[in-house]
């Protein structure tokens, strides 16, 4: 007779197959195998089957778990739960896997620290500022009041650092209580801590960042659960939302207030403060700022070398001649900041920068002695001007955007509407 084989279709996920008198039972397959069943014979549901228990397995009961006897209300429920589980006493065991992967190291501490406003009626209590402080590394909570001068609260520990069970769990019950953990913690999420109820209004970058560099574990970090809810939530209105956005058919930069009450008006109460605040973070942007003329740019050098009485120009020409052997008159850019630095020139380094942006030529050269002529306010006196803001109009020309900011000013309203990506499926729908 004729001898048959197994083929393609005598197996299946769960089907039992006879080699050599062993029954061997099939419970999952590679990627590959699942999409030759689903293209050749339409199976879409491959899911893993459970590896049946062997016959040593099925002969061993299961060891019930005695139940622990309710908390006494003395120590922690951990420690109580050690001393019932065991004959000989001795402290719990900690998780030292979380503690050496969350544990401070270096300039990282971290810990995570939110602006939190006290929730009561007295408007008083509800101003003062506290500080929220949680440690990853145990899960510890710590409340911190930072009372200002003069406000008639003498401030201090609130709260001091331990773990802080959530509100309605019973401590005298057999089972665990529930903790807060970093889950809970977010921009716009009200606490009950130690019948405190505490608002986290705010957060510092240190915070921020690392919740957006670990957006696994912080959901309310993630970008791209945030936008995936916004593209949601603006599908049905997108031709209303981006025409209400548009300035002379074009998507400016809005301040950060009218981005967040756009996003509220869109998705209600289903987003979050945090959620706003991340994704205002990840499209933000500097407005444009005025450029400065030549002669504001010398009469703010000026004023700063006359404030701390800088008079070294017959040293800082020296100090170019050395650095150019050649005697050609010019050096580079580089350079030329180098000897700037060197000189102890008492101007902020964004206005160095922007100075030389200036003198340079298409090369990127400098002609230093009309440099140093360009900064001697003895012989070449700058006009007086009004004062301008150094750190407002030169920083944002000097330094790049940096890729996070704690104080959102404007908001990128085209990348956000680029990456949404609705413009594409309306036009195929239409």
């Amino acid at each position: 007779s004729q001898v048959q084989y197994y083929r393609d279709n005598d197996l299946a996920i769960g089907g039992v197959v006879n080699v050599y008198g062993r029954r061997v039972v099939l419970t999952d397959c590679d990627p590959f195998t699942r999409e030759y069943y689903r293209v050749k014979y339409g199976l879409e549901d491959m899911t893993p089957a459970e590896r049946p228990k062997t016959k040593a397995e099925e002969a061993v009961e299961p060891v019930p778990v005695p139940e622990l006897p309710p908390h006494n209300g003395y120590g922690t429920h951990e420690d109580s739960a050690i001393n019932c589980r065991t004959v000989f006493p001795f402290p719990p065991i900690k998780n030292y896997t979380q503690f050496f992967e969350k544990d401070k190291c270096g300039f990282d501490s971290r810990i995570l620290r939110f602006g939190a406003q006290l929730m009561t009626s007295t408007m008083a209590d509800s101003c003062r500022p506290f500080v929220l402080s949680y440690y990853l590394s145990d899960d510890t909570i710590s409340v911190y009041e930072n009372a200002p001068v003069n406000s008639g609260y003498s401030g201090g520990m609130l709260i001091s650092r331990r773990k802080i069970m959530k509100p309605g769990e019973n401590p005298m019950a057999s089972h665990p209580p529930a903790y807060y953990t970093h889950q809970d913690l977010y921009i716009g999420n009200t606490l009950c801590l130690e019948n405190f109820n505490l608002k986290l209004v705010s957060a510092d970058e240190y915070a921020l960042r690392y919740m957006e560099l670990h957006a696994n574990e912080f959901p309310k970090s993630n970008i791209r659960l945030i936008l995936e809810k916004l593209r949601e939530g603006v599908r049905p209105i997108y031709k209303q939302f981006v025409a209400q956005q548009m300035t002379n058919n074009n998507l400016p930069l809005i301040p950060y207030y009218d981005f967040r009450q756009a996003v509220k008006d869109v998705l209600k109460d289903s987003i979050t403060e945090h959620e706003i605040i991340t994704l205002a973070r990840h499209y933000s942007g500097d407005p444009p700022a005025e450029d400065l003329t030549c002669l504001q740019i010398q009469s703010m050098v000026q004023n700063e070398l006359k404030r701390y009485l800088f008079n070294a120009f017959e040293r800082l020409e020296e100090g170019f001649c050395y650095r150019d052997p050649d005697k050609t008159g010019f050096v580079t850019k580089d350079t030329a900041y180098t000897v700037l630095r060197g000189a102890n020139l008492p101007v902020d380094r964004d206005l160095i920068q922007v100075l030389l942006d200036r003198v340079c030529d298409e090369h990127c050269m400098v002609n230093y002695c009309r440099l140093v002529q360009f900064l001697d306010y003895k012989k070449s006196p700058a006009p007086s001007l009004q004062p301008v803001s150094i750190g407002s109009s030169v920083g944002v020309i000097a330094r790049n955007r940096p890729p996070v900011n704690v104080d959102i000013r404007c908001v990128n309203l085209q990348s956000l509407i680029a990456d949404i990506d609705l413009e594409k499926t309306l036009v195929d729908n239409n």
